[in-house]
C-alpha cells in the first residue's frame, strides 16, 4: 500500500551568511527515552523500539494525532537556546508512517522563532513550505526544510505535529534522527545589475536566471549590494525553493523582487545565497530604448562563487577597452570581504604603454564602476591590469564595452 502526505515544515524566512555547521538539539536520536523533550497537546507521544539506522540499542518517538477533528496533534518539542539572527538554518528528520492509517494528513516539523527563551512575542510570523512524499508504509523516508532567523531572534521552539484532514481518523508516525543545524551557505556574485538610466539615453533593465544542476531540492535568497555603498547588511529577498534540475527567471529582478524604482537610479550588484555549493546564475544587464520597438540590447554576467573570486597579489587582464567615437569602455569590480578593500587598475595602450593607476577604494561588500576609464586619452585602444594587495583581498572585476549610438553592451571577463 502506497501512502500520499503531505510533509511541511512551518518558518519564518530571512537572512545572512553563515559559515559554522553546528547541531543544537539534544537527545535527537531517541536512543533510549525521550528525556530533554516535552510533550504536547491533543496526542499522545510514547518511546518506541523502532529505530531508523535498525540499531537495536535505539529507537524513536512515536507521535499519535487523537484530536476529535481536524487539526494538530502537537508531538514532542523542544526549546534552543543560542540562535543567531539572519544565520540560515536546516530542520530534517527520518519519518515513517506505520501501515493501515488513513490516506490524507501532514507531518510537520514546525519551528517558532523567539527573541527571548522561548517565550513571549515570536519575532515574527510562522510560513510553509511543504511537499507532497509518497512513501511505502513502513518505510523510512528523509525530510527537511531550510529557513532563516529573522532579525531579533535569540531562540527557537522546535516541535514534531502531526494534522489531520476531515474525518479520516487518528494519524500517527514515528520521527527519528531529528536534526537543527546552520547551513553553510555559498555565496555567488553577479558584479553588476541596473534597473535606471545610463549614458547615451540608455535604461538599463536585469534579468536573472538561477539553476540548481544537482538531484536534490535547493533553497537560496537574493542579495541587493547597492554600488558604492558599505553593504555588510544588504537588503535581502525571500527565501526560493528550487527543484532537482530546475531553473527560475527573475524577470526585472531589482524592480520585481526587490520592490526598487528607477527613480533611485539602482546600479549595484547581486548575490546569489544558497544551500548548494554547485548553484548556477546568470544574468542579462540590458539596454531598453524608451518607446521600444527596436529590441533590446543586453550582455551576460554570469554569477562568480565566491571560490574563484579574484585574490590577494593575483593580478588579471580585462581587453578590449576602447574609448572613441564609436564605444566607449567601462571597468567595474566587486569586493567579497567584509572590509574595507583597495583595488588597483592599471592602464595600458595597445603598445603596453602604461598610461598611470586607478585606484578603487571599496567598502564591505560594495561594488563600483569608473564609466570611460580612457576617456583622457581617446581615441585609443587599450586594456587593463586589475590587482589588490590588500590582506584576505577576495574581488572581482570585469569589462563592459558600449556602442555609443545604441548602448549595445559586450561583457568582458578578466583573464
Amino acid at each position: 500500500m502506497r501512502r500520499s502526505l503531505t510533509v511541511g515544515m512551518c518558518l519564518l524566512f530571512s537572512l545572512a551568511a553563515s559559515t559554522v555547521v553546528a547541531q543544537f538539539l539534544i537527545n535527537d536520536t531517541f536512543d533510549t527515552d525521550l528525556g530533554d523533550w516535552t510533550a504536547g497537546m491533543k496526542s499522545t507521544v510514547v518511546w518506541d523500539p523502532l529505530d531508523a539506522d535498525g540499531s537495536p540499542g535505539s529507537g524513536s518517538v512515536l507521535v499519535t494525532n487523537i484530536s476529535d477533528s481536524a487539526g494538530d496533534g502537537t508531538g514532542p518539542e523542544q526549546c534552543v537556546d543560542g540562535i543567531v539572527a539572519g544565520e540560515m538554518y536546516r530542520v530534517s528528520a527520518d519519518i515513517l508512517i506505520p501501515e493501515g492509517q488513513a490516506e490524507t494528513g501532514s507531518v510537520n516539523l514546525l519551528l517558532r522563532w523567539y527573541g527571548d527563551a522561548c517565550g513571549g512575542a515570536q519575532t515574527g510570523p510562522n510560513s510553509t513550505s511543504s511537499r507532497i512524499n509518497t512513501a511505502e508504509a513502513g518505510v523510512w523516508f528523509a525530510n527537511g526544510v531550510t529557513g532563516v532567523a529573522p532579525p531579533g531572534t535569540r531562540s527557537a521552539r522546535f516541535r514534531l505535529t502531526i494534522q489531520q484532514q476531515g474525518d479520516s481518523g487518528t494519524l500517527a508516525a514515528h520521527f527519528d534522527n531529528v536534526s537543527l543545524e546552520i547551513v553553510d551557505r555559498t555565496l555567488s556574485y553577479v558584479p553588476a545589475a541596473g534597473f535606471a538610466p545610463g549614458d547615451a539615453g540608455s535604461f538599463w533593465v536585469t534579468d536573472l536566471d538561477v539553476n540548481n544542476p544537482n538531484g536534490e531540492t535547493m533553497t537560496y535568497e537574493l542579495w541587493w549590494l547597492p554600488r558604492g555603498e558599505d553593504n555588510t547588511e544588504p537588503m535581502k529577498s525571500e527565501l526560493f525553493t528550487l527543484g532537482a534540475e530546475q531553473n527560475r527567471r527573475h524577470r526585472n529582478v531589482l524592480g520585481e523582487v526587490f520592490d526598487l524604482d528607477p527613480d533611485d537610479a539602482p546600479f549595484g550588484a547581486l548575490v546569489v545565497a544558497s544551500d548548494r555549493p554547485d548553484t548556477l546564475a546568470m544574468a542579462r544587464v540590458f539596454n531598453q530604448p524608451d518607446g521600444g520597438g527596436i529590441g533590446t540590447f543586453g550582455q551576460a554576467i554570469p554569477g562568480v562563487p565566491a571560490r574563484r573570486m579574484i585574490r590577494q597579489e593575483q593580478r588579471l587582464r580585462i581587453l578590449f577597452m576602447s574609448e572613441d567615437d564609436d564605444l566607449r569602455a567601462n571597468v567595474g569590480c566587486q569586493n567579497g570581504t567584509d572590509a574595507d578593500l583597495r583595488i588597483m587598475i592599471e592602464l595600458f595602450d595597445a603598445s603596453g604603454e602604461s598610461y598611470g593607476l586607478e585606484v578603487l577604494d571599496l567598502p564591505p561588500y560594495s561594488n563600483n564602476q569608473i564609466n570611460r576609464i580612457f576617456r583622457d586619452w581617446k581615441p585609443i585602444d587599450g586594456y587593463v591590469d586589475v590587482w589588490s594587495t590588500t590582506p584576505r583581498a577576495s574581488f572581482y572585476c570585469y569589462g563592459s564595452v558600449l556602442d555609443n549610438l545604441s548602448s549595445d553592451p559586450t561583457t568582458v571577463l578578466p583573464q
